[in-house]
């Protein structure tokens, strides 16, 4: 009889367990920095000529009230993050998510001004 530590369910087991830890830091270290928000991984952006349009991933329940905008100057550069403060707990899956748009007035912001999205885009989101 194979020893269980040394068997093949041991490592396979051994494997899951520290992947679930390191996953459930990362989810509680990002929740915690950020207030129990989350940086929102996006399909894509566009910034035009009136404001910033933003595609998220949508269970069927998000909108504009799920996010906020976080602005942050480097080196004389303007940089915006959209934040989902409320999570999507609907089961819908839209295919393409759904667009949040801000106007740079609502968002107290000079449209003259070049800005850069901190956010991570993923178009297979």
């Amino acid at each position: 009889m194979e020893n269980f530590f040394a068997s093949r369910n041991f490592i396979i087991w051994l494997i899951l367990i520290v992947g679930v830890q390191v996953d459930a830091q990362t989810w509680q270290m990002e929740s915690e920095l950020n207030n129990g928000a989350k940086i929102e991984k996006i399909f894509n952006y566009t910034i035009g000529s009136g404001g910033i349009a933003f595609q998220v991933n949508s269970g069927g329940c998000t909108d504009k009230n799920n996010f906020r905008i976080e602005t942050a100057s480097d080196e004389g550069q303007t940089k915006l993050t959209l934040v989902r403060t409320t999570p999507d707990y609907c089961k819908a899956r839209i295919p393409g998510g759904t667009l949040i748009i801000y106007s740079f007035e609502e968002l107290n912001l000079d449209p003259n001004v070049q800005y850069k999205i901190e956010n991570p885009v993923d178009p297979e989101s």
